[in-house]
């Protein structure tokens, strides 16, 4: 079993205020276009949150493989609370067990996308919302900024009153796809003059 995070387990309700009550980040558009330290795979973000009402400092961060658009992590970080992520977004990667003994074991595994918060006890719990169930709702979550307005919502994390980013997962410059070969990729096409 995973070791419990007693620092939220301390600190619950404060742990309840940064999940639940309004923040609002500090960008409108957002563009990942810095590489990850050690990871040339993935590009990252992190930007500061400010919460309504605790002064504490709160930090967004975004990470999206290069080459898999639809692979991609949001979290939420508050380090006077705890070092790692309070709250996070599993776009893909391994399933999660929810190791609890009042959870029927056929319940207990949450494959991704997910979410991952922390019980009053402090122990990691992964869970899907209803639209994460429905299938044809998470096929069109793997658009990062679908996506991202869904953990907007799931957090209370807004821009200004109640915009939510807008997440460019390249720089606006560098194309979605890449030649591997030295043709021409627009040599098939007839333009008319």
């Amino acid at each position: 079993m995973k070791r419990k995070n007693i620092d939220i387990s301390s600190n619950f309700r404060k742990f309840e205020q940064l999940v639940v009550d309004r923040k609002n980040t500090t960008q409108k558009v957002i563009t990942l276009d810095t590489q990850k330290q050690n990871r040339n795979d993935i590009n990252y973000f992190e930007s500061k949150v400010k919460h309504i009402t605790l002064a504490d400092e709160i930090s967004l961060i975004i990470e999206a493989k290069v080459r898999n658009h639809s692979d991609f992590k949001f979290k939420l970080r508050c380090k006077s609370l705890t070092e790692e992520p309070y709250f996070r977004f599993d776009s893909d990667g391994v399933a999660h067990q929810n190791k609890d003994p009042e959870i029927p074991l056929r319940e207990q595994m949450v494959t991704t996308p997910h979410f991952n918060s922390f019980d009053k006890n402090g122990r990691s719990i992964a869970y899907k919302t209803d639209k994460l169930k429905d299938e044809r709702e998470a096929k069109a979550l793997e658009d990062i900024n679908l996506c991202f307005a869904h953990f907007c919502f799931e957090t209370n994390l807004r821009y200004l009153i109640e915009d939510i980013t807008e997440i460019v997962p390249t720089p606006s410059t560098e194309l979605f796809f890449a030649s591997t070969s030295n043709e021409d990729i627009l040599s098939n096409i007839t333009f008319i003059k």
